[in-house]
């Protein structure tokens, strides 16, 4: 798949915390003339299932109305180009392999305690230091 031009990656995961991240994708779009591909990523868990192998059980979040309707405010007047949403094991592989195809990326961060940043990476560090792409974070 060839670099979609003027189209920005926004992958998006944590809801609750998004708004302000779509909200900064959709006005960003608007002051550079770029579109908008919304990926939320959902985690699948693999469990094993009495012997007959692996079954996968997808983990299912609650859009949030807010954050819908302005994206599908937003896909209507064209701003937005897809909104998808994807299951996959990894959601830092899954973003790093879809921002292959893209220039830039505006991801959110949230702040951790101290403890928490020093035994896990957020999310938005590990995609930041597995692309090419430019990265925009958005401090949630």
């Amino acid at each position: 798949m060839e670099t979609r031009k003027n189209t920005i990656l926004v992958p998006i995961g944590n809801l609750s915390n998004d708004l302000t991240v779509i909200q900064k994708a959709v006005a960003m779009a608007r002051n550079t003339g770029n579109t908008l591909h919304f990926l939320h990523v959902k985690e699948v868990d693999t469990i094993r299932t009495g012997g007959y192998g692996y079954m996968e059980m997808i983990v299912i979040e609650d859009w949030k109305e807010d954050e819908l309707s302005i994206l599908l405010k937003e896909k209507a007047k064209g701003l937005v180009t897809e909104i998808e949403i994807v299951p996959h094991a990894d959601i830092v592989d899954c973003i790093v392999e879809r921002a292959k195809n893209y220039e830039m990326i505006i991801i959110g961060h949230h702040h951790t305690g101290l403890i928490e940043e020093f035994f896990i990476n957020s999310t938005s560090e590990k995609v930041i230091n597995r692309v090419d792409s430019d990265v925009f974070i958005v401090h949630t």
